[in-house]
């Protein structure tokens, strides 16, 4: 039986993504997740999903903070269709 896991049980890490800007900017915790008990002879596709959260994080000494809760979202265009 096929099992997909977390490896440290939580979303970790201090990944930089470099934007054209002075400084790089962490723009996610990093996920490592550990697969196990898969046919060799198959393939496979795994998807990731990125959801919009409500929600407002910092990283604050090498750890994400909650610094806000509820955000009121403007609805744009875009996000109507």
């Amino acid at each position: 039986m096929a099992s997909v896991s977390l490896v440290g049980g939580a979303p970790r890490g201090l990944d930089l993504e470099m934007i054209a800007a002075t400084k790089p900017r962490l723009m996610f915790p990093s996920t490592t997740l550990q697969i196990d008990g898969l046919d060799p002879n198959s393939e496979y596709r795994i998807y990731l999903k990125l959801v919009r959260s409500s929600y407002r994080y910092q990283l604050k000494e090498q750890r994400w903070v909650l610094i806000r809760c509820r955000i009121r979202r403007k609805t744009s265009r875009r996000s109507q269709f």
